[in-house]
């Protein structure tokens, strides 16, 4: 069963024209359901970093480092902080390679994120 994916592009065309063009891949399951998951996981980590972002806008670096588990504020104090985002990807990295338990995870986004 070949499945059909299709996305839309924007040009400059004429004035206030938009050409549109549609590119078609076929492919099986395997490959439709690929790209699925890749669209999840980056809709997903775009939302993170868009809360993320939110986050170091809103709070002060001193209030994100006592919020940040403690371990960043041991720091020297011309030390810069970590961005929410990055102390993110770090958890999402030990996530994948075992070395963080889907608890500790839950409760590490929980605390930065909200």
């Amino acid at each position: 069963a070949a499945q059909q994916l299709q996305g839309q592009e924007g040009g400059a065309g004429g004035a206030g024209a938009e050409a549109s063009s549609t590119n078609t891949l076929y492919g099986n399951l395997e490959v439709y359901v690929f790209f699925r998951l890749y669209q999840k996981l980056y809709e997903r980590l775009s939302k993170a970093k868009e809360l993320a972002t939110g986050i170091d806008l809103r709070t002060p670096k001193r209030e994100r480092r006592a919020a940040g588990g403690g371990k960043l504020e041991e720091g020297k104090e011309g030390e810069e902080v970590e961005d929410t985002y990055t102390q993110f990807m770090h958890m999402v990295t030990k996530l994948v390679k075992g070395t963080l338990d889907m608890s500790n995870f839950e409760e590490g986004c929980r605390v930065l994120l909200g």
